[in-house]
């Protein structure tokens, strides 16, 4: 009986192994004008105007949209050491393309990291519309 188990086993053996060979992991770029995951994410996103609504007025959820990226890109600023949280108020005007961008506090609107929130914000364009100027605080958590 010992025997025909010893022999049941050495028939089946180990499993046999497969030698797979793979290609070389990539390596970084010696082109220094590639850019990293990294520096493409401190890219911010294209000026686009938000037009009005149907009926000329301003349209809400187009600015909000466009609010929520900016903050979103603000928050991954990558210059700096500055952290906190800011408070961002943008203010559009109904004469369109004129977008007024105040960061409190002091500390965090001065510095490149204040520059880059600056620039995120001052990205959102609006057109023309009816009505009165909209202000819009957002609050920016920079870490």
């Amino acid at each position: 009986m010992k025997r025909a188990a010893l022999a049941v086993l050495l028939a089946c053996g180990s499993p046999q192994t497969t030698r797979v060979d793979l290609p070389p992991a990539p390596t970084a770029s010696a082109d220094p004008h590639t850019a990293s995951l990294d520096d493409l994410a401190c890219k911010p996103h294209g000026l686009v105007a938000i037009d009005p609504d149907p009926s000329g007025a301003l349209d809400a959820v187009g600015l909000n949209a466009a609010l929520l990226s900016a903050r979103d890109f603000a928050q991954r600023c990558c210059a700096g050491d500055e952290t906190g949280d800011a408070t961002v108020r943008v203010t559009v005007s109904p004469e369109g393309y004129d977008t007024r961008v105040e960061i409190t506090p002091e500390n965090l609107a001065g510095g490149a990291t204040g520059a880059c929130v600056y620039a995120s914000f001052h990205r959102v364009v609006v057109k023309g519309y009816r009505g009165e100027p909209s202000t819009t605080d957002i609050v920016v958590r920079i870490r």
